[in-house]
């Protein structure tokens, strides 16, 4: 029998991340004999988790006017002077076994300052089990958001980030977000007039899901750069070392660079040779290949690489705090480079599942992000790959009658699913119909498995959880999850909850064991009841763990049982799915914020004269915030799919096709309008 002290829980994303996530025990297996060898003090390893939280006690005049002082009277960022001035101090007390990495908490701080607002950033803790422990520090800030847990060391990193002046005024700068960046390639480097190569990146993030690997003493290249708690930022100096050291075997560089990084031996091995993220950041501001002179942006370049993590798994549940932190110190970074910079950040990355009204942490967050930076003089545009959603029959619509009950389209869970498939189920908002709302409290759903063992979960019973946690069941081959709306203090606005209910994988990969907890694989049957008067219109949301293009892994994905149909009334014929599946609502869940610097971009194929949307670009959908992407860009030809684009490797190339090449066209258009201003 479950206790109320098992029942914690976020979302069932983060659930099965902590189940799934093989490097916390690995870590505490290894950690004497590291830290015996380490040239650095001992450390604890801990599981934690990463927050991003709103810190509750507000700056006073006084305070502002020291931390201003402080922060302009050095190029150190004093943490525990930092710490006393703003009222922070409990950050530096060991018994809280709080961490907050330094530049995300200078990061916190300059933006507090410019908006007059809360301190926002990132800190993590040790890992709650409990309600209590979720609630231990809410006399101190209010948390947001969570994120996947993580493991790191007990101490800081060594080094302070140094807050450089500003260079040049109003420059354009490039930057990309993305897993397996080239940065060594000729397509990101000037040749200089004696034969050596210079990079064009100012600096480059990459970014770890866990701690750095390497613990014992630092050896070329581990010791190159600067050391956050999750990472290693490289700048542009340290390109340079590694571009003189490395130019005949840029592998041998990105392997000596991951083998410090990761713990995960598939991770620390160098990229393959047509990598998402080279293909991305290439096409936005390196050489263009339909242009007769092979033109090249020459615009100074930031970069941060996702953890191999979210490039391997797309749920989005590795991906969107990496990607939040990342976009905060590319606003950061470019302030360090000019005084009234305009920087445009490609992020072709997205999930399918999400509320689709601008309420999802990401999609807020970077909002607000843009916003900060404007007030300290930098103009940001980001823009976001729409997605490529379209007939992979992962949304359905379903009408469910008064007094009836509704068998919905069968869930198919593949043999090789090496992931847990998630869906999320949300109502229509009946008046308007132009939001999700969550679920009615009245519904009744029955899940049922191939084998015809069956789960039932009604919201008007006290349990969030069918099954309940307990010792025995941390992990099932099903689960529903009652995520609630949840609402927060200030402008921010109330995120959207959801019925969500996760599947185990059918199959586990060698390097992420789960206590042998699989799922059957087949057809999986969803009924709801509806015991009131009045109908609901339900909108189900399959979200799965695709592999990013340029990862390896050939599992096939979770989707919704269902048949296509030719619809003749566009200009040419196209394939669509059949009710109640639907295509509508197919657009990622990071672009329903709405901004006029915020650019989703669709994709589309041209057909002998015309330009048609591509066959995979997602839509918006009436019930979402977007609904239809803000620009298209054309990716195909009728007889050719993609966009010819650099490889991974110096003097490689490859193809690029989907929204993700539309969104790098995009952002090439936008550097390209602001040069020619």
């Amino acid at each position: 029998m479950s206790t109320a002290e098992d029942q914690f829980f976020w979302d069932g994303y983060l659930h099965w991340a902590h189940i799934l996530d093989p490097v916390a025990g690995k870590i505490a297996e290894t950690a004497a004999h590291h830290s015996t060898s380490s040239t650095r003090q001992p450390q604890r390893p801990v599981t934690y988790e990463q927050l991003f939280v709103r810190f509750k006690s507000a700056l006073c005049a006084i305070q502002r006017q020291k931390l201003e002082k402080a922060l302009a009277d050095t190029h150190k960022f004093e943490r525990a002077k930092i710490l006393e001035i703003a009222g922070l101090e409990f950050l530096n007390d060991v018994s809280s076994n709080l961490k907050c990495d330094n530049l995300e908490l200078l990061i916190g701080i300059e933006n507090a300052l410019a908006s007059g607002g809360l301190i926002e950033c990132f800190v993590f803790r040790e890992r709650a089990k409990t309600f209590d422990e979720h609630h231990a520090f809410d006399a101190y800030f209010e948390i947001i958001d969570l994120g996947p847990p993580t493991t790191i060391g007990m101490s800081e990193p060594t080094l302070n980030p140094c807050r450089d002046e500003a260079k040049a005024q109003g420059l354009c700068i490039g930057a990309v977000i993305d897993n397996d960046i080239g940065f060594l390639n000729d397509a990101f480097c000037s040749e200089q007039p004696n034969g050596n190569r210079t990079t064009r990146f100012e600096s480059i993030w990459l970014q770890t899901h866990h701690g750095l690997h390497a613990t014992s003493a630092p050896t070329e290249p581990v010791n190159i750069g600067y050391e956050r708690l999750l990472g290693r930022i490289l700048d542009k100096a340290d390109i340079d070392a590694l571009l003189a050291r490395y130019r005949s075997n840029e592998a041998e560089a990105y392997h000596r660079l991951n083998s410090a990084l990761h713990h995960t031996q598939a991770f620390r091995n160098a990229p393959l040779k047509d990598t998402h993220g080279t293909a991305v950041a290439a096409l936005a501001y390196g050489n263009d290949f339909f242009a007769s002179d092979h033109t090249r942006l020459e615009i100074p370049l930031l970069c941060v690489q996702v953890p191999p993590e979210a490039a391997a798994d797309t749920s989005g549940t590795y991906s969107e705090s990496a990607i939040v932190q990342g976009v905060r110190w590319l606003c950061w970074k470019a302030r360090q480079m000019s005084t009234d910079a305009t920087l445009i950040i490609n992020i072709s990355y997205g999930v399918l599942a999400g509320p689709k009204d601008g309420s999802k942490f990401i999609a807020q967050q970077i909002k607000q992000e843009i916003e900060c930076a404007e007030k300290l003089g930098l103009s940001v545009h980001v823009v976001y790959a729409l997605g490529n959603g379209l007939n992979n029959k992962q949304i359905a619509q379903v009408r469910v009658e008064a007094n009836a009950t509704c068998t919905l389209p069968k869930w198919i869970i593949p043999r090789d699913q090496n992931r847990p498939s998630h869906m999320e189920i949300r109502a229509i908002e009946p008046r308007e119909a132009k939001s999700l709302i969550h679920v009615p409290k009245h519904l009744e759903f029955t899940l049922s498995a191939p084998c015809g063992d069956s789960l039932s979960f009604a919201r008007r019973c006290a349990a969030a959880l069918a099954p309940p946690f307990d010792k025995a069941k941390a992990a099932t081959p099903a689960r529903f999850y009652d995520v609630d709306d949840r609402t927060f203090h200030g402008a921010r606005r109330t995120s959207t909850g959801m019925l969500q209910i996760a599947i185990a994988p059918t199959a586990a990969p060698a390097h992420q064991p789960h206590g042998g907890i699989l799922a059957q694989h087949g057809e999986w049957t969803l009924t709801v009841s509806n015991p009131s008067n009045h109908p609901v219109d339900l909108v189900l949301q399959i979200q799965r763990g695709d592999t990013a293009p340029g990862v390896s892994g050939s599992a096939r994905q979770s989707h919704f049982e269902g048949r296509y149909r030719t619809n003749f009334d566009a200009d040419y014929p196209e394939l669509d799915v059949m009710e109640p599946l639907t295509n509508t609502g197919t657009n990622s869940a990071y672009t329903n914020a709405e901004h006029p610097r915020i650019h989703t971009v669709g994709a589309q194929q041209r057909r002998l004269d015309t330009a048609q949307p591509a066959n995979y670009s997602a839509r918006g959908a009436p019930w979402a915030a977007l609904q239809a992407p803000s620009d298209s860009k054309v990716v195909d030809n009728f007889f050719s799919a993609g966009r010819s684009v650099t490889g991974t490797y110096s003097g490689t190339r490859t193809r690029l096709s989907g929204t993700s090449a539309a969104a790098a066209l995009k952002s090439r258009a936008l550097a390209q309008e602001l040069l020619a201003c």
